[in-house]
């Protein structure tokens, strides 16, 4: 795809993604953002809401089983469309529900939310690697800073309509009508395609070989694969625990909800920066050393949250928790897309490890937040990912024989 037409198509598909990936941002922002009052008017406790938010994480992890089919049969476009309207009709039913106290219904609505929000992520990620084969340039950091964009543009709102005493279904219909028309708009950029890798469907301009179920499974069983994908759970779960307890760990603390809207803030700003202008770090600093870098700064953000007796260095640190998680998942990312016959099955290895992570989140952190406090329960990512700093040898670029086709053009 070397021509100006196909350079434009290029160019237009990789603006269509920052889009989709800043709107699933602003999703999830504006659902984090409003935590606190969910757990109030609904009468959870800790270990409950940590429940509750599994309820959105088991969604998501649905999505991954059911997404390679969606996928084959629909294409990304119409998946992705299917999934801003899906999504934001719960997220709309999510807010009445919250609003009226009613349990049954926000789970029932909050299940519906992740379902069609993991078959968005499913989707870009998918489109994601694809664009980013496509191109010279190293495109995943921006696409994932988008997403982070989407995040800091979702805490601000979210913080603004707490100051304003917006009700939280209008403020959550509000973003949800946004969300739709956007998406849908956004979608209609993305190349047409019915399957993931065929070569009738191909709009990378990139030939993979064609590869066996056999071999697809096989991933399942490298030690590379799972190790990658071992270190991008420790980066999401260091994200998701600031996106699903921060808030409530700054408030129970003794801070305001404003105040801790504004430290998610901090949190947000920081992974889009990262995100934003990773991409000219990546190209400049080799994979495994960014990534045991990236863990250092992590564990010490996380270090100083914890230290919540003095205000600035709570603000300092999600600062420096964001910084440090903001690329962990786009390097790994890259590094399992590198063959493009096996990019496919090894994204969803590592969609199944991310879910996971975020299913996770919720319960597991929540009980052990209700059994030894707050504290205890955000200092785990900060010791996986001490761990994962010490394993990033494995994300080491595959030798040339082994990585299939390079790059062609740019968009």
């Amino acid at each position: 795809m070397s021509s100006p037409h196909a350079q434009l198509t290029n160019r237009r598909w990789f603006i269509a993604l920052i889009c989709t990936f800043a709107l699933n941002g602003l999703f999830f922002a504006t659902w984090v953002s409003r935590t606190p009052e969910t757990e109030e008017k609904l009468g959870l406790t800790t270990v409950s809401y940590g429940f509750f938010a599994m309820v959105l994480g088991f969604g998501a992890l649905l999505s991954v089983i059911l997404g390679s089919r969606l996928l084959s049969r629909w294409g990304s476009r119409r998946m992705l469309v299917a999934s801003f309207v899906g999504m934001s009709f719960f997220f709309t039913l999510t807010g009445l529900a919250i609003t009226a106290g009613s349990l049954p219904l926000a789970v029932l609505s909050n299940l519906g939310m992740g379902l069609f929000f993991g078959m968005s992520n499913f989707a870009n990620n998918i489109e994601a690697t694809d664009v980013d084969r496509a191109s010279r340039r190293s495109l995943l950091p921006p696409l994932h800073g988008a997403y982070s964009v989407g995040l800091l543009a979702g805490s601000a709102l979210g913080a603004l309509s707490i100051a304003a005493n917006m009700s939280q279904w209008l403020d959550f219909a509000l973003v949800a009508s946004a969300t739709a028309v956007c998406g849908i708009i956004a979608t209609r950029y993305i190349p047409r395609d019915g399957s993931l890798h065929n070569a009738e469907h191909d709009h990378t301009g990139i030939t993979a070989t064609t590869t066996t179920p056999t071999q697809q499974r096989a991933v399942w069983r490298e030690r590379r694969t799972l190790g990658l994908a071992a270190i991008a759970l420790a980066f999401v779960l260091a994200e998701y625990t600031a996106a699903t307890w921060l808030p409530i760990f700054l408030v129970s603390g003794g801070m305001t909800a404003e105040e801790g809207a504004l430290g998610f803030t901090c949190f947000a700003v920081a992974m889009a920066v990262g995100r934003l202008l990773g991409g000219f770090v990546v190209e400049r600093v080799a994979r495994p050393l960014l990534l045991s870098l990236l863990s250092i700064v992590c564990v010490a953000g996380i270090v100083l949250v914890m230290l919540t007796d003095v205000v600035a260095l709570v603000f300092v640190g999600a600062t420096l928790w964001g910084l440090g998680a903001s690329l962990g998942y786009p390097l790994v990312s890259s590094a399992l897309a590198e063959d493009p016959a096996l990019s496919p099955a090894r994204i969803r290895v590592l969609l199944v490890f991310m879910n996971t992570a975020i299913l996770g989140v919720g319960p597991a952190l929540g009980a052990i937040g209700q059994a030894f406090g707050l504290m205890a329960a955000i200092a785990v990512p900060g010791v996986l990912l001490i761990v994962a700093g010490s394993a990033t040898r494995l994300a080491r670029p595959l030798e040339p024989t082994r990585r299939g086709v390079g790059r062609s053009a740019s968009p």
